[in-house]
């Protein structure tokens, strides 16, 4: 049941004489980039701010009695001197209500969770996990606390000099002043995410589509379902990307990224703008200023300080320092005195009381965070140069709650309020248990039945296995992780990976990860599948430019087909799409957004070519990096000189305002596909008809129906490349006709039949002839009824007919279905010479013209299905036409050849004809 609670005091812009930041604003290339989700939480909700730690009581030389606990209990100390102080939050509720939440968070006083290893492993297993990663320790507890030079914290290396290297990331001291035994708190959300239904053919919305699930109260998660849910009245949105840069690891084979915000560098804080020299806060994170990329960016501002101070009088406050050595007690005194942890504008008024260390430690706690990235899977990845075990990695360690999950299952299980603790996923582990697509009997206890990702479709699909279970090499999986910042004091977050490849951001700069090119009679239309929309400014720009070509192309097209086209290719690497016309097309949620595109593909010198199979396509983006034609980058300079328009930078935008600032490390692919639309016409008009001797047809009935292929005979030619290049294809076919469906040969005959065109290759039961039974008379008119259409695809045709009155008259079934027989009837014709530019299938094809398309004739003898002639009158002719999905080489204008990827299709016709017989 939903719980419903009072929202605190919203904070209002802070002001300490704030200079200009702007931070990166896009993906960074060559860095590993996540989208993450930040949802901001008042100090006055239930769940945050609660000193679970400092609230039961240790014995130790009667701690709490000592500071003014009756009872015995911190929770006393901290509910009395609250009310003393006339703090806000920490009432009667927060004592008694809550009291079992506080005391259920592990840690060293409580020691209600479990502890954790020096080689980060627990100490108990945790059967929220598969049984594979079941893992415990034997070593000695890992302790963290504050190093030696108290300007830094970290895991104490005093006595246990060596850790397992990998398996405990972060700071280390060498010595310590402190330490306490880092706990955890198992098992507080259920092993297995909930999604929201994707449509039919889509993927899941891994962003807004996707459900953590609490499995036990404990630790002060009262509200869970308020934490990474925008479904309740305090929970404030922001979107962005979080960015791992290039981490140079000595002796790793792998790229290696991460990220380190720890006590010695003022903690992650997404929320505010910090700067990194001084740690003085400058800004609230705002779409402005780069901190977050959407429209949805909205928090609470500060209402912390960054400083340990529970709401009682600490007996250690008088010696605590900051990162920078700096005495925090006064600054503590003055929170407490205004209204303490759980008012939303104490932290505020004490920060205004000291102008160098208010700025130093005024923060935005109190947030959670979900973050995203999709990864493909490859054995290669998971070895080194030497063939030895090296495999991809995802490590976290730091506080508060952590719960990391792949494809849906729970992998990394580190909730709580607690002190900065480790977590790793081996990518290689959970491959050779086809992690994600089996029911774990381990967790079906837990209510884990069914591999939650595995009944997707299309891109989705992540549960291809081998024979032995294990993940199959190229497939996509989807790494989930969901953190809590409950706590004041330091915010520590420290990530590491070594994924080989991670999906483009949704927040993260425009970035084209699929293009999809349909030929329609010689016309391109470039569909581009981007992971965010495009601003209205960039589409108006790339359209002012492509029809004036006076500014850069925005679209640039990498040729990759160099063996292919020795010729072209090489000489005229990359290329720039001048856009002519560019309109947004569909959304397809978590797939992204389609836009078509049309105009012209030119190289420097300004010569057009066509977009090719296999040719990667980026945005372009103003730079000054000296990369030549040769290393296949498109340059600034290739253009006029000059990235800009009006003396403004030419930039590719997202509606966020996020802006493409680096090409992607990896290029979309072009995939050609055609025009689905299939036409059928009858091409002979004439009503009086040469005689048809139809004697054969009548004796091979015998009184029974034919067979439903001798009915008609089929044609097949294919078209030659006046076809294309002639311009108005309708009136092409119309002049050449008769030249098309003339000469036609036998089955195994493959001999040219005119000067244009090939011979037209005879499908049908004809008893061994080759020439069919059709004719023309002296006046040209045919004895048969012709009905055309084109195609690329293996087929079968069906032609139904009925007199006037509705009555069956014949039927006529046949077609090509065998793709290797297609080929051996169509394809050796129209594929060029290997030697120009042509398709590669290992075949050297000489002597041959033609565009991958030919034209099917099928001629309808006037026969009855028993082989009588029919009579004078009406006919009612039905055809339908099914096309196989096929890839052909194909003719694509100025003499090149592709590959083309044509779908499976359905089309239907009916049309009425008459007929009358005349003598010879």
């Amino acid at each position: 049941m939903k719980r419903k609670l009072v929202a605190g005091l919203a904070l209002s812009a802070v002001s300490f004489g704030l200079v200009s930041f702007t931070p990166v604003h896009a993906d960074v290339a060559g860095a590993a980039n996540l989208d993450i989700v930040v949802r901001d939480f008042p100090v006055t909700h239930p769940d945050f701010e609660n000193f679970s730690e400092e609230f039961i009581s240790t014995g130790d030389n009667n701690y709490c009695a000592n500071h003014g606990a009756t009872g015995g209990t911190c929770g006393e100390l901290i509910f009395n001197t609250s009310v003393s102080k006339g703090a806000i939050g920490y009432d009667a509720a927060w004592y008694t209500t809550y009291a079992p939440f506080h005391a259920t968070c592990g840690n060293g006083r409580s020691k209600a969770g479990d502890w954790i290893g020096q080689d980060g492993r627990p100490h108990l297993p945790n059967t929220m996990l598969p049984s594979y990663l079941q893992l415990t320790t034997t070593a000695d507890t890992l302790k963290y606390g504050e190093c030696n030079n108290k300007t830094a914290r970290g895991y104490t290396q005093r006595g246990y000099e060596k850790y397992v290297d990998g398996m405990v990331s972060g700071t280390k001291c060498n010595g310590n002043v402190w330490a306490n035994a880092v706990y955890y708190t198992p098992g507080m959300v259920q092993p297995f995410l909930k999604f929201a239904p994707a449509a039919a053919g889509a993927e899941i919305d891994m962003l807004d589509g996707v459900e953590i699930l609490k499995a036990k109260d404990a630790c002060d998660n009262f509200f869970f379902e308020h934490w990474y849910s925008d479904n309740n009245e305090f929970a404030k949105r922001s979107n962005t990307v979080l960015t791992l840069p290039p981490a140079n690891v000595a002796g790793s084979s792998k790229n290696i990224y991460a990220m380190d915000y720890n006590y010695g560098n003022g903690g992650y804080f997404p929320l505010d703008i910090v700067d990194t020299n001084t740690q003085t806060r400058l800004d609230m994170a705002t779409k402005a200023n780069g901190g977050c990329t959407t429209d949805q960016c909205d928090q609470y501002g500060p209402q912390t300080l960054s400083i340990f101070c529970p709401p009682y009088d600490y007996q250690y406050a008088s010696t605590q320092a900051d990162m920078m050595n700096s005495k925090t007690a006064g600054l503590c005194a003055t929170w407490l005195m205004a209204g303490g942890p759980r008012s939303p504008i104490a932290a505020l008024t004490a920060a205004n009381s000291d102008a160098v260390l208010g700025p130093r430690h005024l923060r935005n706690y109190g947030f959670t965070m979900m973050g995203y990235a999709k990864f493909k899977y490859n054995s290669k990845n998971q070895v080194n140069a030497a063939g030895l075990p090296d495999p991809e990695i995802f490590e976290f360690t730091g506080d508060d709650d952590m719960w990391i999950f792949v494809d849906g299952v729970l992998v990394v299980d580190l909730g709580g309020t607690h002190l900065a603790a480790p977590g790793r996923v081996d990518i290689s582990v959970l491959a050779a248990n086809g992690h994600g697509c089996h029911a774990d009997p381990v967790l079906a206890a837990s209510g884990y039945m069914d591999p939650p990702l595995m009944n997707q479709t299309a891109a989705g699909q992540n549960c291809f296995l081998n024979p032995d279970g294990s993940w199959a090499d190229n497939t996509w999986h989807h790494l989930h992780f969901f953190y809590a910042d409950r706590q004041s004091d330091g915010s520590n977050m420290y990530m590491r990976t070594s994924l080989a490849e991670i999906a483009p951001t949704k927040y993260g700069q425009p970035t084209v990860t699929g293009a999809e090119v349909t030929v329609t009679d010689g016309v391109a239309t470039t569909s581009l599948i981007l992971n965010t929309e495009l601003s209205d400014e960039t589409l108006a720009m790339m359209v002012a430019g492509g029809q004036s070509g006076t500014i850069p192309a925005l679209v640039v097209v990498r040729c990759t087909n160099y063996s292919i086209e020795a010729a072209t290719c090489l000489a005229h690497d990359t290329l720039g799409m001048f856009v002519e016309s560019a309109n947004f097309t569909m959304d397809k949620g978590a797939d992204g957004v389609i836009y078509d595109l049309q105009g012209k593909l030119k190289d420097k010198a300004g010569n057009e070519y066509s977009l090719q199979a296999g040719d990667e396509i980026a945005f372009n983006y103003p730079n000054n990096d000296p990369l030549s034609e040769a290393n296949n980058y498109w340059t600034t300079m290739m253009y006029n000189g000059t990235f800009a328009m009006f003396g403004t930078p030419l930039f590719v935008s997202s509606k966020a305002g996020k802006t493409v600032e680096t090409y992607p490390p990896e290029w979309a692919s072009a995939k050609l596909l055609v025009n689905p639309t299939t036409v059928i016409e009858m091409k002979d008009t004439s009503l009086v008809r040469p005689e048809f001797d139809n004697k054969e047809l009548t004796d091979k009935a015998g009184g029974d129906d034919l067979p439903k292929n001798s009915t008609a005979e089929l044609l097949i030619t294919p078209l030659p490349p006046g076809f294309i290049d002639g311009g108005d294809q309708n009136g092409w076919l119309e002049d050449h006709w008769t030249e098309i469906t003339a000469a036609p040969v036998g089955a195994d005959g493959h001999a040219n039949g005119g000067v244009s065109s090939p011979g037209a290759t005879v499908v049908s039961d004809k008893g061994g002839a080759a020439s069919g039974r059709c004719y023309a008379d002296a006046n040209g008119t045919e004895s048969c009824s012709s009905i055309s259409f084109r195609t690329s695809q293996p087929f079968q045709v069906n032609v139904r007919v009925f007199d006037h009155l509705g009555h069956f008259i014949s039927q006529y079934t046949e077609g090509v279905t065998d793709p290797a027989l297609f080929k051996a009837m169509v394809s050796a014709q129209t594929v060029p010479n290997a030697t120009s530019n042509t398709c590669t299938d290992g075949t050297d094809y000489a002597n041959v013209t033609g565009v991958g398309e030919m034209m099917v004739t099928i001629k309808m003898y006037p026969v009855s299905q028993q082989g009588r002639k029919i009579g004078t009158g009406p006919y009612i002719y039905q055809v339908s036409i099914i096309k196989e999905h096929y890839v052909y080489c194909a003719y694509m204008g100025g003499g090149g050849f592709q590959y083309v990827d044509a779908p499976y299709q359905r089309a239907s016709f009916t049309t009425t004809r008459g007929y009358r017989r005349t003598t010879k």
